[in-house]
């Protein structure tokens, strides 16, 4: 019977330990929600901003797109102008390496 007392005493410290440290856990646990909430209000922030800028990006970029167009168009051709001058420097390194 005492051997059973001094069981539920030491139960009775053990959940009062571990009530403690669930009260911790629960301010803690408000605190990390408050930051939550605060990063939320941030991020919205943020959001609003950036909603402020698309237009204007938008309105400053667009007179860019023909001339993107443009240098695509320039690019390729180039490109082609390289591939070719290529061909034909190989295919001369090719005759000479006969001769």
């Amino acid at each position: 019977m005492v051997l059973g007392l001094q069981h539920l005493g030491e139960l009775g410290e053990l959940l009062e330990n571990l009530n403690d440290t669930m009260r911790s856990l629960d301010g803690h646990l408000v605190d990390i929600s408050s930051s939550f909430e605060s990063v939320a209000q941030s991020l919205e922030k943020l959001t609003s901003t950036l909603g402020y800028l698309d237009t204007p990006l938008k309105i400053a970029t667009t007179p860019l797109e023909p001339v993107q167009s443009i240098l695509d168009v320039v690019v390729k051709e180039i490109a082609f102008v390289r591939d070719t001058y290529n061909q034909v420097v190989d295919e001369a390194r090719k005759v000479m390496s006969e001769d």
